[in-house]
Parts: C-alpha cells; sequence; structure tokens
C-alpha cells in the first residue's frame, strides 16, 4: 500500500519537475539565442559607440545565460535528489513490510512456544509435586533419626564434661600444691642466694677496704676539673700561666697547643677576616673556692688582647670533681689552699722528732731529706723510697710532678691500676 502511494507520489513530482526542466532548457536556449544574436550584433557594429552597446548587450545576454544554465543545473539536481530519495523511500517501505511479515510470524512461532512450555510446566509442576511428597517422607524419616542421634551424643558430652571437671578440678589442686612448693622452694633458695651474695660482697669490700682504703677518696674533695681554651699570645698564654701556679690557683696543668692557623670568619663593623694563629687548651685542677679568682685573673689578662676581635678570648668550664685518689686529692687540696704551710728545711727541722734525720744534697737514711735524697720516707728533687715526694718521684705511694709508682699521684703520674 505504502509502496504504491509512494510510486503515484513519484510520478507527479517527477512530472512536475519534468516540466520545470523543460521550461529551465527553453530558457536556456533563448538566452543561447540571445548571446549570439548579440555577437552577430558586435561584429556589425560599425562606430565605437555601437559597438560599446552591442558589447553591453553581449554581456548581458552571456549573464543570462549563465543564470539559466545555473538553474537549469539546480532543477536537474533538484530532480536527481528526488529521484534519490523516492527510491531510498521505497527501500525503507519494502524493508519495512518485510518486517512486518517477520515480525507476524515471529510472533505466531512465540504463542505456539508459550503454549507448549505452558504444557511443560504443568507436566514437571505434576512431577515435582509427587517428587516433593516422597522427598518429605524421607526428610522426616531422617530428621527423627537425626534428632535420636543428637540425644544420644548430648547424653554423651554431658557424660564427658562431668568427668573432665573432675579431672580438671584434680590438677588444679594438684597444680596449687605443686606451685606452693615451688614458691616456697624458690623463696627460699632467693633467701639462700641473697645471704650467700651478701656474704660475698661483704668479704669482698672488707678485702677491698683493707687493700685500697688509702687510695681513693670518700669525703667531699672541694675541687674542680678545669677546661681553658684561650686566644692569647704566646707571652699571654706564659704569664697566666706563671700567673696561676706563683698564686697556688691551680695544682696542676696540661697544655695543648694548636699548631695549625685557625681562620674565624664573622660579621664586622669593616667586614673584615681574622685570623688567630695562638689556639692554647689547657686542662687541669683549680680548688673549688678559687674558681672566681682563677676567672678574674684569666679575664685580666685577656681584656687588652688586641687579636680577638668580637670573637671571645676566653672559654672557661669548670666540672667538680666527686671522689678520687686519696692521696693525689689531699696533694691538690693543699696545692691550691690559700694560705701555704711554710716547707722550708728550716721549718721541717723544727717539726721533726726524728733523731736520725740527715740534710745534704745526696743524702741516705730513713727519714733522708735532700736534692736526690733515698730512704723509706724520702723528700727531694729526685726521691726514691717507699713513700717518695717530690719532682720525679720514685716509689710504691709517690708523690709528684712525674710521679711513677703503684698508687702515683701527680700531672703526668703513671699508675699501675
Amino acid at each position: 500500500m505504502r509502496a504504491r502511494e509512494l510510486e503515484k507520489e513519484e510520478q507527479e513530482n517527477r512530472q512536475k519537475n519534468e516540466r520545470e526542466a523543460a521550461d529551465k532548457a527553453i530558457a536556456e536556449k533563448k538566452a543561447a539565442d540571445a548571446e549570439r544574436k548579440a555577437e552577430l550584433a558586435l561584429e556589425k557594429a560599425g562606430s565605437i559607440e555601437d559597438k560599446r552597446e552591442a558589447l553591453a548587450k553581449l554581456q548581458e545576454a552571456r549573464k543570462h545565460l549563465e543564470e539559466a544554465r545555473a538553474e537549469k543545473k539546480r532543477v536537474n539536481d533538484a530532480l536527481k535528489a528526488a529521484r534519490e530519495d523516492l527510491a531510498a523511500q521505497k527501500e525503507k517501505a519494502r524493508l519495512a513490510e518485510i518486517a512486518e511479515k517477520v515480525a507476524a510470524e515471529q510472533e505466531k512461532r512465540s504463542e505456539e512456544a508459550a503454549a507448549r512450555a505452558k504444557k511443560q510446566a504443568a507436566d514437571h509442576k505434576a512431577q515435582t509435586e509427587k517428587e516433593m511428597e516422597a522427598a518429605n517422607k524421607v526428610h522426616e524419616e531422617h530428621q527423627r533419626e537425626l534428632a535420636r542421634k543428637q540425644e544420644e551424643q548430648r547424653k554423651r558430652h554431658e557424660d564427658a564434661l562431668k568427668r573432665q571437671e573432675k579431672h580438671l578440678a584434680e590438677a588444679a589442686a594438684a597444680q596449687a600444691a605443686a606451685d606452693k612448693a615451688g614458691r616456697e622452694a624458690r623463696k627460699q633458695q632467693a633467701l639462700q642466694q641473697d645471704a650467700y651474695l651478701a656474704q660475698q660482697m661483704a668479704e669482698r669490700q672488707a678485702k677491698f677496704q683493707d687493700k685500697f682504703s688509702h687510695t681513693w677518696s670518700d669525703g667531699s674533695t672541694g675541687l674542680n676539673f678545669f677546661h681553658l681554651i684561650v686566644d692569647f699570645d704566646l707571652g699571654t698564654a706564659q704569664d697566666l700561666i706563671k700567673t696561676l701556679f706563683y698564686k697556688n690557683i691551680i695544682a696542676d696543668v696540661e697544655e695543648s697547643r694548636g699548631d695549625t692557623t685557625l681562620k674565624v670568619f664573622f660579621n664586622n663593623d669593616d667586614k673584615h677576616m681574622e685570623t688567630h694563629t695562638e689556639i692554647y687548651k689547657y686542662t687541669g685542677i683549680v680548688s673549688e673556692d678559687r674558681v672566681e679568682e682563677m676567672t678574674q685573673i684569666v679575664n685580666d689578662l685577656g681584656k687588652d688582647h688586641k687579636r680577638m676581635g668580637k670573637f671571645p678570648a676566653v672559654d672557661l668550664v669548670v666540672i667538680p670533681i666527686g671522689t678520687g685518689s686519696k692521696h693525689y686529692i689531699e696533694w691538690a687540696q693543699e696545692a691550691t689552699a690559700k694560705i701555704q704551710a711554710d716547707k722550708t728545711v728550716y721549718a721541717q727541722l723544727g717539726n721533726m722528732e726524728q733523731s736520725d734525720v740527715v740534710i745534704f744534697a745526696n743524702a741516705t737514711g730513713a727519714n733522708a731529706t735532700g736534692a736526690n735524697a733515698t730512704g723509706a720516707n724520702a723528700t727531694g728533687a729526685n726521691a726514691t723510697g717507699a713513700n717518695a715526694t717530690g719532682a720525679n718521684a720514685t716509689a710504691a705511694n709517690a708523690t709528684g710532678a712525674n710521679a711513677t709508682a703503684a698508687n702515683a699521684t701527680g700531672a703526668n703520674a703513671t699508675k699501675a691500676f
């Protein structure tokens, strides 16, 4: 039906377009004839004015011809497009009719399949109901058997729990008794071990006290260990140490001198770089109540030092000494005392109670005193004896600047322990 309507519509449009195309062809022919006439008129024109007029008519005729050709082309293109569109519509209508037929066939087949499925479903339902009835009977029988077995298992489980509780109670009682016995045994062992260790420690302390009671101070030392870094020249550094020894402020000191050049950069007003070459480090012993005097001396010597710029010339740190060698601490306390005891030969002669003291340059005796004294309690520059005292003392309990002994005390002391 739709195809016939499209065919009729196509015939009407074709006739219309053909008439319009014929009209455009006639118009094109007329424009071509007018062009030829204008060309002939241009050829026959004699005067320039006639030629101009004929040329103008020729150009107008050519313009009309081009317009007629363009219009003819437009109509032909429209006619071609209409034909193509009509062909597409016819093809679409044909495909639609085929689709309608296929859909009708599919609908018919679907109805037949639905009828067959309905019958199969009814047959399957009946079969399923029959099988379910048989399965329910089997399930009920299985449930009864399972309940019977579960009841038997519950009873066995209750009996096992009762036996387990009894065994656990017995095991807990036995474990408690064992734990109590173990704790008591460990307690007794710990007491015995503590007593044994206490006895051992007491014996060791007694032996240590007997052997080393003279080497370890057990009171307040009143001494500090100092760490001093100064940026002085050689003369100022030497004056510093001489002054500290002269005023008995320090007991001994060790000097470390920097051999390399230290360059310090800082933001000065004139933006310059300063180079320090004399850097000294001192470590030693100072009395606790003379730290302020030492600080004042260091500051007094450093205030006129012209080479330190804004960089500090002094770095002083003191650390209290808790304990140490008893003889060394007694010697350091005496060496840094504000009031020094008179140790001249004449003062010692006035206090001597021994009758066998001899004073010579190279004295030898029980209590010898001299430059190179040798004796049990020798005193001198190079004393040698059991309790020697001197600059280079050598003895069991030596005291001096370069002492060498088992319990040596001094700046460069060498000790066995």
